[in-house]
């Protein structure tokens, strides 16, 4: 039973959303550093280098995507209690800034690792 005022909803997708704004980044730069090695030796033989190009935007987007979600967590919580306060808002609180601390961290990465695949040539 929840008290007057209090933030209920804790749904599975919103639990979901609040994993995806954490993790989703991280994973978008895990899936983008493996899937580039992987190709590159492709790239190199066909000339097809693109594809990398391509890897590093739809990462990017991704944990773009992240951080609005983290971003949105944050936003919707709201500021009656602390984030160390164990209760469900107090969780998604702390999930909205977590989110947003890891989802910017590894969008940098991200842009950091992407920017030599426009500039240089992967082969040689």
């Amino acid at each position: 039973m929840t008290r007057v005022g209090e933030h209920r909803s804790r749904t599975v997708g919103e639990k979901a959303l609040q994993v995806f704004g954490v993790l989703g980044a991280p994973a978008a730069w895990a899936a983008e550093f493996t899937i580039s090695y992987m190709s590159t030796q492709h790239a190199c033989s066909t000339g097809q280098f693109w594809l990398l190009k391509l890897f590093s935007v739809v990462s990017l987007a991704v944990a773009l995507s992240a951080m609005a979600v983290a971003f949105r967590t944050y936003q919707a919580a709201p500021r009656t209690v602390t984030q160390d306060s164990g209760t469900g808002v107090g969780r998604s609180l702390f999930m909205g800034i977590l989110g947003l601390m890891v989802s910017s961290l590894f969008t940098v990465a991200i842009i950091a690792q992407s920017i030599p695949r426009f500039i240089l040539t992967p082969c040689d």
